[in-house]
């Protein structure tokens, strides 16, 4: 199958002689593809995206690789593992991923691109739907954001490779550590916080965050008057149903502890779709800030699906994230 990619040292478009998985312009910040036109104008758009480091870079095309694998392999008329691209695909995701992991530091000269002033909208369809006493999500699948709310998920992309393309190495390389160990955010919380606020603003969104019981705790002493404050970034989800995997139950000593969930409306956020190494939670990042308290409920159940299965959170708080 031909193979085509591009040196993004000089430009040139080529034909690709490397074993699948081997190709060192891989490395560097080019994929692969189907014509010589396409390699060209993937060079194009390489220099147009201006990525300001070879990590967010690696990062991005990592994602667009594995989001082709899978709609390769779950669409109606996949052929599964006797797809002849699909091994090969396979061996280009794994060879970003390696070079991801020799964390290079290395910084492009690309002039930044810049960040748009005017707030982007990240919900285009509804996802989930509230029905008071319970509140029913879109299930737990990557492709499920794509099928049931299409323009969303294109945003969640868009705004995700633009973020990243404004990134620095360090900056790339924490949000890499926290895509894989989300406890990074305890010890990286400034430098994450400070990338978060580099995203695209966004137009009022309603995001979900089901606390863990460290974030639970501050919750807790906080809520009643009315503001909460909160030095570290948080995990969120536009899906609600993802609260179910994340609502603390258990602390250190094993004392069960109140189900807590963050109903937020915010204007700041960061898009991890080409980022995450979990797609399928649809997270938004939010950095480090205060919020004001809209509402409470008590006793709202979280389902997965329709139908579905799900958990209570015996505290649902709304708020509202304050502008910095």
């Amino acid at each position: 199958m031909a193979r085509y990619h591009y040196n993004p040292s000089t430009g040139e478009p080529g034909y690709c002689r490397a074993k699948p998985g081997n190709c060192p312009f891989l490395a560097q910040g080019s994929v692969h593809f189907d014509t010589k036109e396409g390699a060209r104008s993937g060079y194009e758009e390489f220099e147009e995206n201006g990525f300001q480091s070879l990590t967010a870079q690696l990062m991005v095309n990592q994602a667009r690789v594995q989001r082709e694998i899978i709609s390769r392999f779950s669409g109606p008329d996949s052929e599964g593992w006797n797809d002849p691209k699909f091994r090969e695909l396979i061996d280009e995701r794994d060879s970003i991923s390696r070079a991801i992991l020799k964390g290079d530091y290395r910084e492009f000269l690309h002039a930044p691109r810049p960040r748009s002033a005017v707030p982007q909208r990240l919900i285009h369809e509804p996802v989930g739907s509230d029905r008071g006493d319970t509140i029913v999500g879109i299930g737990n699948r990557q492709e499920s954001l794509g099928e049931i709310a299409p323009q969303t998920a294109k945003a969640m992309i868009e705004l995700s490779e633009e973020w990243l393309s404004s990134l620095s190495s360090e900056e790339a390389h924490a949000v890499l550590t926290y895509s894989s160990t989300p406890d990074s955010a305890n010890g990286n919380g400034a430098i994450l916080s400070q990338a978060v606020l580099k995203a695209p603003p966004l137009e009022p969104t309603r995001v979900y965050s089901g606390l863990s019981v460290h974030v639970g705790r501050d919750v807790l002493s906080q809520y009643e008057s009315g503001r909460i404050e909160l030095g570290y970034p948080i995990s969120t989800t536009l899906n609600p149903a993802q609260v179910n995997g994340f609502m603390g139950m258990y602390d250190e000593n094993s004392v069960k502890q109140k189900a807590v969930v963050l109903e937020i409306d915010t204007t700041v956020g960061a898009a991890m779709e080409a980022a995450t190494q979990s797609p399928h939670e649809f997270e938004v990042l939010l950095p480090a800030g205060s919020y004001e308290v809209v509402s409470v409920r008590e006793n709202v159940e979280f389902l997965w699906d329709e139908g579905g299965y799900g958990r209570d959170a015996e505290l649902l708080i709304r708020v509202r994230r304050l502008e910095d």
